[in-house]
């Protein structure tokens, strides 16, 4: 499975690659825009693959030129601030809970290795940031719950147009896992391993870019598109970015209706 790291601005510091052996460096590809962003970059060539593309505008449309770059293919496409951590259940206190320390080589080939093998059942997984507390029905996974940071896709199962990575600027992660959800498939939230990512706020990133008014529009327009799985509220929480804090007006819920997919499915299986 290649390890595929969507990154900008942030050639000084590509966080993830401490995470990954040594030995597993050859599958490891640093994409990036052409031009400017490259030249950033090709340093790393000696020891990952760096691959540019022309015409990327954001987030969004890198999403999408990887996944038909590596179409027919088994990835994990992670962003470049992550650190893989093994984690364990506290059956006492119904807890799940992450080990400070890095996981290490032994303990990375086991998590592609599961990782690889429930991408054949489950076409996308994710590998749960280490941010909202769990207890025994997440371990070591359960299914249609929203994460972020990171995202494991069968592309032989799964293609760009039914991902659908660039239909928003923003909140693009949001498209692609209720769009999987849409198309019939389960996703599996992973908590036998998880990811810790550097704090908000550090430039690169769509944290130069992050606004107000770019949130709110994604917001709504993921409230549009996905009226079943989506609902608005006003209690959006403020997020630092790399030029202060931000605040929009428009906060969303992502609770994938599974009933109505089902049903869905169903009617479209029969027409």
């Amino acid at each position: 499975m290649k390890i595929v790291i969507p990154s900008h601005n942030r050639s000084e510091s590509v966080r993830s690659l401490e995470m990954i052996p040594d030995s597993y460096s050859k599958n490891v590809y640093i994409v990036v825009r052409s031009g400017e962003q490259y030249e950033k970059y090709k340093k790393y060539e000696d020891k990952y693959n760096v691959l540019a593309f022309d015409n990327l505008k954001g987030i969004s449309d890198k999403r999408d030129a990887i996944c038909r770059e590596f179409a027919n293919e088994k990835i994990w496409m992670v962003d470049d601030d992550c650190s893989l951590h093994c984690a364990y259940l506290d059956e006492e206190k119904d807890i799940i809970k992450v080990h400070k320390e890095r996981a290490n080589e032994q303990e990375f080939y086991e998590c592609m290795e599961y990782c690889s093998d429930l991408i054949d059942t489950y076409p996308y997984a994710v590998l749960r940031p280490q941010i909202f507390p769990k207890g025994k029905t997440a371990w070591p996974y359960n299914l249609n719950s929203w994460a972020f940071t990171n995202s494991f896709l069968n592309l032989k199962t799964l293609d760009a147009d039914t991902l659908r990575y660039n239909l928003l600027p923003y909140s693009e992660d949001i498209v692609a896992f209720l769009s999987t959800i849409d198309a019939g498939y389960d996703v599996a939230n992973i908590s036998k391993w998880m990811v810790k990512t550097m704090k908000p706020g550090h430039a690169g990133g769509m944290s130069d870019i992050r606004d107000a008014e770019l949130i709110e529009h994604a917001s709504n327009e993921l409230s549009r598109l996905f009226p079943q799985h989506i609902k608005l509220n006003n209690k959006a929480l403020p997020i630092k970015t790399a030029n202060g804090m931000v605040q929009s007006k428009v906060g969303i819920r992502v609770q994938p209706n599974i009933k109505y997919r089902d049903k869905m499915v169903t009617q479209n299986t029969l027409f």
